[in-house]
């Protein structure tokens, strides 16, 4: 609603109300009710029911303040963290999130629901690429395999052959 631009060379820009940002070339969109944004250091800072979708790597990131480093492409999220991609739910209360390794790094009491399992620990580490998670400290959590039950088929004994076969 409102954008207040200033510095030597235009290099800050604040927005309050409703604010969307559209980054097609980073692939990323945000979504605020306050942004800062440095244009010189290329430093995002959000607050207030934070929405980032990065489109690059289907997650969407969720928090009421965020702080996003396009030098190394790091995002900072504080406050009622929730991450989402696929089928896995993250939430903790920090998380830093680098977008070209897709590794997030949760901390404040996280939990992780992933495919019906639940882990918890004091430090969760989640390899998104190739969908690993490391637990640190105090570790706990719910896991449930998939067991495929095969119904085994009746034997029978046919009297011609005296053999028993599968019906």
């Amino acid at each position: 609603d409102n954008i207040e631009i200033y510095g030597s060379d235009n290099d800050f820009a604040e927005c309050t109300g409703t604010v969307e940002v559209i980054d097609n070339e980073k692939g990323i969109s945000l979504k605020a009710e306050r942004l800062f944004f440095n244009r010189r250091d290329d430093i995002i800072r959000v607050e207030g029911a934070a929405v980032m979708e990065d489109m690059k790597n289907e997650v969407i990131v969720k928090g009421n303040f965020l702080e996003y480093m396009g030098s190394d492409e790091t995002c900072l999220i504080q406050i009622g963290v929730r991450i989402l991609k696929d089928d896995m739910v993250c939430r903790s209360e920090f998380a830093r999130y680098n977008r070209n390794d897709d590794i997030l790094e949760l901390t404040g009491m996280p939990v992780v629901f992933w495919k019906n399992d639940e882990y918890r620990a004091l430090r969760i580490i989640v390899d998104l690429d190739k969908d690993e998670i490391t637990l640190e400290g105090k570790v706990t959590g719910s896991i449930f395999s998939e067991k495929e039950e095969k119904e085994e088929e009746p034997e029978v004994e046919t009297p011609e052959e005296g053999e028993k076969q599968k019906e």
